[in-house]
């Protein structure tokens, strides 16, 4: 059987996608080209990297009418930011990641070592399990957009637009274009990404003051190897003694440091669109309808607003500065008969197909917090399976627009959604 090399970003964001965090950003630091990610910024993710089109949230100014932002460009007012969590210096990991140690021996949950020459972490896997963790030396902040209405009808009326500003920027045609909603940003990152098939895998990774990987040893000999990112280096050690306070609500993400820049997860709506099924609607003269599901299957109402009142650098070519990562794959040998692409790990995708089987939706509407019920009460990966266990509810609205509502997922207008770990997962 011809084997898939599953490269370490896609292991990555498809592990930590349960903790609740948003997309899991293998490539966080930021470019020459973009800087610092901002609410209101539109882009798209490649191969665990954001790219930016522009910023909705910023005015005009002297950016150009179909070329630096779209035709149809208007400001989006996103309100103040909040900062509305602070996570102490540690490791997020999936429960088969075992045990993070730091190379002076400590549990990264609690790491607040210096940094030299040399230095390592090592991991520990349960047997057939693929797994991840990311290590953090210094606090992260988590900022979101505190009331969500604005941003699900600015990309409902956008969406289009963004894919023609992608490809005329010369983006190739899969451009998915995002509109960022929230992010968590820190100040340095170590990260571990491992698939493995048949065996329990213990690693230890030596780096040196750059980052680069200069060895690694491992328990026994296996199929697939460790992909690690870290960065940046050189940076003054954390007092062991610092304590981070968490905010209050009203804390402005403008207090959050220059230097904390290393975006590692980001929330965003986007959409999927079935052009088949609007021109077979259009010729048709219908509108959207219930597809008469039977009392098993999810709940469609095709009369519910669209705006839901209970909620809240081309192709991978990125620039290398003072600011980039070093990212280490290894191979141990292995053949790689098939390189699977972006579209390969778009879990959006699943969702889209959910709703257009089980709707009349022409196209649909997705953020993150519309998992967060569905994620955290899963004990698989497998988001197809979970959808058809849990049958979210389903939306359609006059224009054709469907979303789902996980029942257990109602939050008040403007409030936060906060999602916990799943079973199993830290």
């Amino acid at each position: 059987m011809a084997r898939v090399f599953h490269p370490g970003w896609a292991i990555y964001k498809e592990q930590l996608d349960f903790l609740g965090h948003g997309d899991a950003l293998w490539e966080p630091s930021p470019t020459s080209q973009y800087s610092r990610v901002k609410i209101g910024d539109v882009g798209f993710l490649r191969r665990g990297r954001l790219f930016l089109l522009y910023s909705a949230a910023s005015p005009l100014g002297e950016r150009r009418l179909g070329e630096d932002v779209p035709n149809t460009f208007e400001q989006l007012d996103v309100g103040t930011p909040e900062v509305t969590l602070v996570r102490q210096p540690g490791c997020l990991r999936t429960n088969s990641v075992k045990q993070v140690y730091t190379d002076h021996g400590g549990d990264a949950t609690s790491i607040t070592s210096s940094r030299g020459a040399g230095s390592g972490f090592s991991f520990e896997l349960k047997e057939n399990r693929s797994g991840a963790a990311l290590v953090t030396n210094y606090e992260t902040y988590r900022v979101d957009a505190t009331i969500q209405a604005p941003f699900e009808e600015y990309t409902k009326r956008h969406y289009d637009s963004w894919v023609a500003l992608g490809h005329d920027k010369g983006y190739s045609e899969d451009v998915r274009p995002v509109l960022v909603t929230g992010f968590d940003v820190t100040r340095d990152f170590e990260m571990v990404a491992y698939s493995d098939e048949d065996t329990t895998v213990r690693a230890d990774v030596v780096t040196d003051d750059s980052g680069v990987a200069v060895s690694h040893s491992f328990t026994e000999r296996t199929r697939s190897s460790p992909h690690i990112q870290k960065g940046p280096w050189g940076q003054a050690p954390l007092p062991r003694d610092r304590v981070v306070e968490f905010p209050s609500k009203s804390t402005n993400d403008a207090d959050i440091p220059e230097d904390f820049n290393r975006c590692v997860f980001v929330r965003y709506y986007t959409m999927r669109k079935s052009p088949e099924r609007a021109r077979r609607m259009s010729r048709a003269g219908q509108g959207p309808r219930d597809l008469g599901a039977d009392e098993d299957g999810p709940l469609v109402d095709p009369d519910s607003p669209g705006q839901l009142d209970d909620e809240i650098g081309e192709d991978g070519e990125e620039d290398s500065d003072k600011y980039g990562s070093d990212n280490e794959d290894y191979d141990l040998g292995c053949v790689v008969h098939n390189v699977p692409s972006d579209e390969d790990y778009d879990n959006w995708a699943t969702v889209a197909d959910y709703v257009f089987k089980n709707s009349d939706a022409v196209s649909v509407l997705m953020h993150h917090r519309d998992l967060a019920g569905i994620r955290t009460a899963g004990d698989t990966n497998d988001l197809s399976i979970l959808l058809d266990k849990h049958k979210p509810r389903i939306v359609v609205d006059e224009s054709g627009v469907g979303r789902i509502i996980p029942r257990d997922n109602q939050q008040p207008e403007g409030q936060v959604a906060q999602s916990n770990a799943p079973n199993g997962l830290e």
